[in-house]
């Protein structure tokens, strides 16, 4: 930088002024001479105190000056300063910045057009980024130099980087808005918030909360600043909205207090549970009936879990146990039953588990009144909605009745049976007793047939032979029925005559014919 001559004697003595009057001149010159320099000085300090890094360039000596900040910001040598010129500081920013070709076509730029103004923004290798203002200097409407400014706004992107981040954070997060502590007017609503209540902006900015929440009133409102005063944090609520076509919507609200403007403003985040509370009473619903369905059936229903703990049960279980159904939840078996009885139980539920396939065992059970009743009891797996095995699913039948009644059945065909066998065995017997006198008057019958008798007679005893003839024919069906009721009749295969069988059958049933 550039400097008032400090040797004034000299140049004033070549002047050629009378010695009287240099002395005077001289007297002067000095006074200006230390006027300029505390001027100089002043702008100098106030030059190095500047925020900003200040480098000035004049033309018409291709000198520049440069404050502390500016030597700061480039992390220029101090060894290097003294021979620093406009060229060797143009190179030593390019080798700081991180495109230098860009820095360079700038610096190009200003020097082929010195009257234009020039903005940019330099990266540095460091990663800090650099505001270059280039202004041109002029005297008396003249361009003279150049002043560049360079302001480190590398904090200030950030910031506005977050400030960015955080505004399209809120512009696409869930339904917010912000309430006036003391007014209730709604001063801000994202997107979200008005595709909820169905409003434009606009038209929420001109609305109170209760405008569309009914329950917030001043006494919602006193509840809030009390309770975020007392807590320091936030508050959360449920309540019910109502949109710009009349629907209601239940919503979920945290609330938590900040500064607007110098103003108390209420962060109002909302969260729409309507399908939500729903769905849950609908789940409710479903438990409730499902519930009242299992307690309505008379088997005894119950479910544990994969340790085998229940998970649940009807009060007909409850009932056998001699336990509110809510005591139940969370024990075992081991809890509930006789040692043999709970361990026998334990590896039902065990082997059912590992086959993964359904059990069945009966028990004898002893109820709370002292009654003992047999139970059939079928275990199988109870699987998740990913088809993974959860625990047990078991149905108890008092089969006490059925069991005595299957006794009783058993008992009496074997009644049945006996009877049934003593009954063939006496036709067996009776017909054999019968087929020995009747062979006898067969027998006698054809001899006496042999023998000369007159034609009455010989009548007589032919029919007396037809007769015994088809008794015996009546006996041996007898004795073919007892064969099937002792399952030991055998079917003969054997060649006949038509006509001899339909003969013979004539001639047993033609005495029956002939005497009706």
């Amino acid at each position: 930088m550039d400097r008032a001559p400090t040797n004034l004697s000299t140049a004033l003595v070549q002047t050629g002024h009378a010695p009287g009057r240099l002395e005077e001149e001289l007297a002067q010159a000095r006074i200006e001479l230390a006027l300029l320099r505390g001027s100089h000085e002043l702008l100098v300090s106030t030059l190095d105190a500047a925020s900003d890094g200040i480098l000035t360039l004049q033309y018409s000596d291709d000198s520049m000056y440069y404050n502390i900040k500016f030597v700061e910001l480039w992390g220029i040598p101090e060894d290097q300063l003294a021979d620093l010129d406009s060229k060797s500081l143009a190179a030593f920013q390019a080798s700081r910045a991180k495109d230098p070709e860009d820095l360079l076509a700038h610096v190009e730029r200003r020097r082929l057009n010195p009257d234009a103004e020039d903005l940019t923004v330099i990266e540095l290798l460091d990663g800090r980024v650099l505001e270059r203002h280039v202004i041109p200097q002029r005297i008396h409407g003249k361009c003279v130099g150049s002043v560049i400014t360079y302001r480190d706004i590398t904090e200030r992107l950030r910031y506005e980087e977050k400030m960015m981040f955080n505004h399209l954070v809120l512009e696409n997060s869930s339904p917010m808005i912000w309430v006036d502590r003391e007014t209730r007017a709604v001063t801000y609503a994202n997107p979200a918030a008005c595709r909820h209540l169905g409003y434009s902006v606009a038209e929420l900015l001109a609305m109170r909360v209760g405008d569309f929440d009914p329950a917030y009133g001043p006494e919602q409102n006193k509840y809030v600043v009390e309770t975020i005063s007392r807590t320091g944090g936030s508050v959360s609520l449920s309540s019910r909205h109502r949109r710009k076509d009349g629907s209601l919507r239940e919503v979920d609200l945290t609330i938590f207090l900040t500064e607007q403007a110098e103003r108390a403003v209420h962060i109002v985040s909302v969260k729409d549970v309507t399908e939500q509370k729903r769905a849950e009473q609908g789940k409710k619903r479903q438990e409730a009936t499902l519930k009242s369905l299992i307690n309505s059936v008379s088997d005894l229903v119950f479910y544990k879990d994969r340790d085998g703990r229940y998970l649940g049960c009807n009060t007909a279980y409850a009932a056998l146990v001699g336990r509110p159904a809510e005591e139940i939840r969370g024990l075992t078996c081991h809890d509930l039953f006789a040692p043999d009885i709970a361990q026998a139980m334990h590896e039902r539920d065990q082997q059912s588990m590992a086959l993964l396939r359904e059990q069945s065992e009966e028990y004898w059970l002893t109820t709370p009144d002292g009654r003992r009743s047999l139970y059939d009891t079928v275990v199988s797996p109870l699987w998740d909605e990913k088809g993974e095995p959860q625990g047990l699913l078991g149905i108890s039948r008092d089969i006490t009745e059925r069991r005595k009644a299957e006794e009783e059945t058993r008992r009496a065909k074997e009644i049945a049976e006996d009877a049934t066998r003593m009954k063939s065995d006496f036709l067996a017997n009776m017909s054999h007793e019968i087929r020995t006198p009747m062979n006898a008057i067969i027998g006698l019958s054809h001899l006496v047939l042999k023998t000369d008798l007159t034609a009455r007679q010989r009548d007589y005893i032919a029919k007396v032979q037809t007769s015994g003839q088809h008794l015996l024919g009546v006996i041996n069906d007898i004795l073919d029925f007892s064969k099937v009721e002792a399952g030991k009749l055998d079917l003969e295969h054997t060649d006949f005559e038509l006509e001899r069988l339909l003969d013979n059958t004539g001639n047993l049933i033609s005495e029956k014919s002939h005497a009706k």
